[in-house]
């Protein structure tokens, strides 16, 4: 399961952000988290990301601006519950 978080450095929301994924990240470890800044980015940016912040899971927009913590949380945890049930957990 892939969190990607799409920031711009030096946006207060951004610093927002990363804020609230530290905490995902202590609390949901098995989350890969990838955290892309939209100036630096090499790659072409996914058609959903057209503000930051922007939170993708495996590639499916689940929040256009920050999110609270605990629906984010609620939103991995389904998640992951999927991602076991698909190989067999």
């Amino acid at each position: 399961m892939e969190l990607e978080l799409f920031v711009e450095t030096g946006c207060i929301t951004s610093d927002i952000a990363l804020s609230i994924v530290e905490q995902v990240r202590k609390l949901v470890p098995e989350v890969n988290l990838k955290v892309i800044d939209v100036r630096t980015a090499n790659d072409a940016l996914p058609e959903a990301v057209f503000a930051v912040p922007t939170y993708l899971l495996d590639g499916r927009l689940i929040s256009l601006g920050n999110p609270d913590v605990n629906d984010l949380l609620r939103t991995l945890k389904a998640g992951s519950a999927f991602h076991r049930d698909r190989r067999g957990g």
